[in-house]
Parts: C-alpha cells; structure tokens; sequence
C-alpha cells in the first residue's frame, strides 16, 4: 500500500473495509511501502477490525507513532535487518504489540534450517515472527522452512510465535475453504491468487467491488 494510493483512493478504501466485513474479513495484513501517515484515519474508523501493519524501521518516526499510540486494533510487523533493533526498542518502550517480518531468499534456508538466523532475531524481542518467501524460493524450500516455523512452534523454545505467512495462511485456507482460496491485492490494487497474477482489468479493486471481484475469480453463484 502505497502512500499516493491512500490519498487519491481514501473513500474506495474505506469502502473496501466495509464490504470486507460484509463478508466477514475483520483481519487486513497491510504491506506499507511509503509513509503510514494516512493510515491511522482508516484504522480509527474500523476498530472492530485487526491490523497488521508491515513496515521498514525507517518508516516508523515519532510522528506516526505517536499517531499509532492510542490505537487498539493494530500490531506493527517491522521488517528485520538495518535499523529494526532501534526501531524495535523504540516500540518497546512506548508500550506496543510489534513483530518482526524476514522476507527470506533460497539462499538463507542454510542459516535459517540450523538455527544461525535466530541470533539475530533475539536482540529484537518481537511477539510475533513472521517468515515470508521470495518470489523465486522453490517450493521444496518453502516447505522445508514451513517445517522449521511448525516444529518452533511445538517445541516452545523461543520467547517468540513464528508463523509463516504463505503455509500459515494455506493451512487455514484449507480448514474454511473447499478450494484454495488464499488472495491478496498489490498495491495497483490488482488481484493475485496464490500462484499468479491476474491479467483482467475487472480484477482490480479501482475498478470492481470486492464481491464482485470475488465471484469472478472463484466463479461463485
């Protein structure tokens, strides 16, 4: 979500919230890649609903946090690396529920499988750990790490909760839906299933309602 797209857009997407929980979506996971100064607006508008907002440690000034602080219904993921330490202290110290994200490569499945990468985790202190794949990770990979983040999580090692974004959401799509319904929108508002993205222009949420999209792409009655 970019910032330009806020400004221009607020009313479709304070529109998109609503027919989201029309439909009984009362989670957004919400990829920041500009500013949040025009977010709070949306959250304070939707307290019934739960937010996570993923952000580089840049983005997080005294500003927005302070535009943050009294809100209830949001966690704020921060990505890890450069800066995440200060900016993760900062959120501690004022108070927040935070995680932290890592967008992993192929590369990094050696220091993640053996335990290297939790060294530079811990210094971070966050609630939730989320692991996300690169585009290119093979799917042997993705599943190799899923079953790091699963066996973590059994065996109650770590002062964190991992999750893996994709194989987390999988499992759950795959409880409550018959088919693999797993989809998110790019910040061109176009939408994506799990595997591709699609190419119809009525598939984007500047153009179309939700529902409407919805019943496109899964070809509901």
């Amino acid at each position: 979500l970019g910032k330009e797209n806020l400004l221009l857009h607020q009313q479709m997407y304070d529109s998109l919230i609503a027919q989201g929980k029309s439909l009984g979506i009362y989670t957004y996971l919400i990829f920041v890649s500009g500013s949040l100064n025009e977010l709070p607006s949306l959250m304070e508008k939707n307290t019934d609903c739960a937010f996570i907002l993923f952000v580089k440690p840049e983005h997080l000034t005294d500003e927005i946090l302070t535009k943050l602080e009294p809100l209830h219904n949001i966690m704020i993921s921060v990505c890890s690396g450069k800066n995440a330490i200060s900016a993760c202290r900062e959120l501690r110290q004022k108070g927040f529920l935070y995680s932290v994200f890592f967008k992993y490569s192929e590369e990094c499945k050696r220091s993640i499988l053996s335990g290297k990468w939790l060294n530079s985790l811990f210094p971070l202190h966050p609630a939730f750990t989320f692991l996300i794949s690169e585009n290119h990770c093979t799917e042997k990979t993705q599943r190799e790490i899923y079953d790091f983040v699963v066996n973590a999580r059994k065996s109650q090692e770590y002062s964190t909760f991992f999750m893996d974004l994709k194989g987390d959401n999988m499992y759950i799509d795959n409880i409550i839906s018959e088919d693999n319904c797993l989809t998110l929108f790019d910040k061109k508002g176009q939408f994506h299933t799990l595997y591709n993205i699609a190419s119809n222009s009525s598939l984007n949420i500047f153009n179309n309602d939700l529902v409407s999209i919805l019943r496109t792409a899964f070809i509901l009655e």
